[in-house]
């Protein structure tokens, strides 16, 4: 979530007083998974003050919190048409509509409002790294990678640009290409999610060029970063798989439905059975 943009408190009009003194603790209740709380103080608003884009919006990301999507959406595009300026709070409610569509898994909606957005703001990157990743949901990784390059342009120094390269060249078996982003990612952040992120794409692409010592050593440092993402222990128990070493699969087999990633693992735990 991201903080509250200094442009709400720049509107005058239908906003109170009130109302840009109060949201700011909606904002942060939402941040700390206060859902109630942040509820309660919409209901207070709204009890002494009249509806406005700031509310609707709002209740919006109370929906969204609860992953409560279609109705997040529909609130999004009430509190976008009763505000109108285009900058950066626009920009913001545009957003957080067009993660309820991709959270909904309606990324053909996502992709179009991502290009209208670029369209507006040219330089806002993380649109188009969200657009690659509406992209690549699809399927349609030409296009993705099409997108972070055009991003890449702008900006040289972006993590996540450099993971959606890794992700999706790996995803096309430009394998090579794959571990020279990942590893450009790297020198970015230090950020322990995202250097798990790097880490585990370039294992992957290591593991499907054959370099598997590199691959172990990558995908434990991604395990020690990040965790909690089953994705390193899906491909950690590929890599026993290929090396023949079935205790060792099914041992990471079962941390990754640990870890939510059942699914991932279902042919996988028919071998360990």
């Amino acid at each position: 979530m991201k903080p509250i943009l200094l442009a709400i408190f720049l509107i005058t009009g239908i906003v109170s007083f009130a109302q840009k003194n109060q949201i700011p603790a909606v904002d942060s209740l939402l941040k700390n998974n206060d859902i109630s709380g942040a509820v309660k103080v919409l209901d207070s608003i709204e009890q002494h003050d009249s509806v406005s884009y700031l509310t609707v919006y709002f209740r919006g990301l109370v929906n969204e919190w609860t992953k409560s999507y279609h109705e997040a959406i529909d609130l999004c595009n009430k509190a976008i048409g009763m505000y109108g300026v285009r900058d950066s709070f626009y920009l913001r409610m545009y957003t957080t509509k067009i993660q309820c569509e991709t959270n909904n898994r309606n990324y053909d909606a996502a992709i179009e409002d991502d290009k209208y957005i670029l369209k507006l703001f040219p330089k806002d990157i993380d649109t188009y790294v969200h657009l690659s990743y509406a992209y690549g949901r699809t399927k349609d990784y030409k296009d993705a990678l099409d997108v972070l390059e055009e991003a890449l342009k702008m900006n040289k120094t972006n993590h996540s640009i450099y993971n959606n390269l890794a992700y999706f060249e790996g995803q096309s078996k430009q394998y090579k290409k794959a571990i020279a982003h990942a590893t450009e990612g790297l020198k970015y952040t230090t950020d322990s999610i995202w250097v798990g992120y790097l880490y585990n794409n370039r294992g992957y692409a290591e593991m499907q060029l054959n370099q598997l010592e590199e691959a172990d050593a990558d995908m434990d440092k991604s395990m020690a970063y990040n965790p909690g993402n089953p994705y390193v222990y899906y491909f950690k128990a590929i890599l026993y798989q290929q090396q023949k070493k079935t205790f060792e699969m099914c041992r990471y087999v079962e941390l990754c439905r640990q870890k939510g990633g059942a699914g991932l693992v279902t042919e996988l735990r028919k071998i360990c059975k």
